[in-house]
């Protein structure tokens, strides 16, 4: 029996038996379609200075291997 004294529905049933699921999925969908929508530039912005951070990587990184081949050279 429910806590109410009723015969329990199959909705009801569902809903005990699922909440989780009854809970998550739609959690899950707005928390997708925030990220995906991007009201407000956030994630687009975030993008954009993890490209310019790469390319300075890159760039140092281009030059440490530079400096370390003529270094190499010198050496030999």
């Amino acid at each position: 029996r429910d806590i109410w004294g009723r015969k329990p529905t199959r909705y009801s049933v569902f809903l005990r038996r699922n909440l989780g699921l009854c809970i998550g999925v739609p959690w899950t969908l707005y928390a997708l379609s925030s990220y995906f929508l991007d009201f407000d530039g956030y994630w687009k912005e975030k993008i954009e200075e993890n490209r310019v951070r790469i390319k300075e990587a890159t760039r140092d990184l281009d030059f440490a291997r530079k400096t370390r081949e003529e270094t190499e050279h010198s050496i030999m």
